[in-house]
């Protein structure tokens, strides 16, 4: 039983980001060729302003496009756009700050 809990814990990669006032960043990028489908939970916040938002991500490659699902969001209103979008060879997740203020992003994947 420890043998799988340990394979499934290193499936999940965290990393986290701050997206300036106004700014967009890609926060994860994927070789196109070889994505198929990933689920993402991401955690927005500013504690200056005690926000806090939470959403879930699922990004899927549908032949030559990829689509992605947004959904159980909780939490306060930050104004973020979230997109996956194919950009060259890449599968990107990118996301937009529309607040005026500093935005941390910590985004957890399941590889």
């Amino acid at each position: 039983m420890a043998i799988v809990s340990a394979a499934f814990s290193n499936r999940w990669s965290r990393t986290e980001h701050v997206v300036s006032t106004a700014q967009t960043l890609d926060i994860d990028t994927n070789l196109f060729s070889e994505f198929y489908g990933t689920k993402y939970y991401i955690q927005a916040f500013n504690e200056a302003n005690n926000l806090y938002k939470s959403l879930e991500l699922i990004a899927t490659r549908q032949g030559s496009e990829v689509s992605d699902s947004v959904f159980g969001k909780i939490g306060d209103t930050i104004d973020m756009e979230i997109s996956f979008n194919i950009s060259g060879s890449s599968a990107v997740l990118t996301v937009t700050n529309n607040e005026s203020f500093p935005v941390s992003v910590v985004l957890t994947k399941l590889n």
